[in-house]
């Protein structure tokens, strides 16, 4: 995701962390090669509801699987 004033591209990790991430290199080998289509703008007024975790500079240090895994359904990632 990213907000509509922000040019950096974010991983919304398990109870609305995000994690900036570095590259589109990154971007791919996260999410394939069309990660781009799967990018959603965010209005700003929403910027307050996220926390910001340290930035993702390799595959390495981001799992989207684990993060889905890490919380069984929405209301669990809301706490």
């Amino acid at each position: 995701m990213k907000f509509t004033t922000d040019p950096k591209v974010y991983a919304v990790g398990a109870r609305g962390e995000l994690r900036w991430v570095s590259s589109e290199t990154v971007a791919q080998d996260l999410y394939g090669a069309g990660w781009n289509k799967k990018v959603d703008d965010i209005p700003d007024a929403f910027y307050t509801d996220y926390s910001f975790g340290t930035e993702i500079g390799a595959p390495t240090d981001f799992s989207p699987t684990t993060e889905m895994e890490d919380v069984a359904d929405i209301e669990t990632n809301l706490r």
